[in-house]
């Protein structure tokens, strides 16, 4: 039993990294290049940041490429550490669309998208039809993975260990966030681990307010990757991996006191766990850009004191 499950569980999640990659690169393959350059636009208008953030995730479906990408733009003067941080607000709600494909009741369907959009890609070998071929097929392998990963983590819930690690991870806040830091840095993707966190809840292994923790310290954990691209940049590159991950441990923190009264109001907005996980990730997220966009300029300044030149 134990073999049967880590070996579904290993293969989901190697179809749902796969997939996630896979639609990430075809959206890319048409997207990367304007977007560049459309985020290069921004300006000193921090809402306009936002907005662009937003869209230029939703569209390359990875908050960590956008974030190395201003890594670099930042490092070559094309944007300001302000307006970097800006769009890397909208970044983080951006995100939050992936989470909402991943809580869709579609995983039966994951064999036709994958056949429809390798189809597509055989049809056509460039162009927009191509591109859409990719990316169909990429949400195939997601929806696949989340269906095989399904059927491993559904035992899990009579395992007395992983029911004591539950158990602990809600009463013991601190533990359920870096738990969810350490996962989300292993699998440089939080995509990926709140896909995990999605089927798991919809199995019954883990509740809401574990889940919950666990998106927290996916938020952190994500950093991992802009810190990782920084490393041997310039000021500026580092400064903005580093405000990055200033602001994404802060909002954590801050949120943490209203954590409860969050979850009560997410309990209304469906009665699908996986949507609800799929909503909290969202507002948490909203919340937190309306609260940082006012205090920008002072996020600047603690960045430039943790990075001096």
């Amino acid at each position: 039993m134990i073999g049967r499950t880590v070996v579904f569980f290993a293969m989901g999640v190697s179809l749902l990294f796969l997939g996630v990659r896979v639609m990430s690169t075809g959206l890319r393959l048409r997207a990367e290049g304007p977007i560049r350059r459309l985020l290069g636009k921004a300006g000193d208008h921090p809402w306009l940041g936002v907005g662009l953030g937003t869209v230029a995730t939703g569209l390359m479906q990875s908050s960590s490429a956008v974030t190395v990408m201003l890594v670099s733009m930042t490092e070559a003067g094309l944007v300001t550490l302000q307006n970097a941080f800006a769009i890397m607000l909208g970044a983080n709600i951006g995100t939050t669309i992936t989470g909402y494909v991943m809580a869709l009741p579609f995983e039966n369907l994951g064999i036709w998208f994958i056949l429809v959009g390798l189809l597509l890609m055989l049809a056509y070998r460039n162009g927009s039809m191509y591109t859409a071929g990719i990316v169909l097929a990429g949400c195939g392998l997601i929806l696949c993975g989340m269906q095989t990963i399904g059927h491993g983590v559904a035992p899990l819930g009579e395992w007395t260990c992983i029911e004591t690690i539950i158990r602990v991870s809600s009463k013991n806040r601190l533990f359920g966030i870096l738990t969810g830091v350490l996962v989300t840095s292993i699998l440089q993707s939080s995509s990926v681990f709140i896909g995990i966190v999605m089927v798991m809840a919809k199995e019954g292994v883990l509740g809401l307010s574990s889940a919950a923790l666990l998106v927290l310290g996916s938020n952190i954990g994500t950093c991992i990757t802009a810190l990782i691209a920084s490393i041997g940049t310039k000021t500026a590159g580092r400064r903005t991996a580093v405000g990055h991950t200033i602001f994404n441990l802060w909002s954590v923190l801050v949120f943490l006191p209203f954590l409860r009264p969050l979850l009560l109001l997410i309990e209304t907005t469906s009665s699908q766990l996986p949507v609800q996980i799929a909503n909290f990730h969202f507002l948490f997220n909203l919340l937190t850009v309306l609260v940082t966009i006012p205090a920008l300029p002072g996020l600047v300044l603690v960045t430039q004191r943790v990075v001096p030149k």
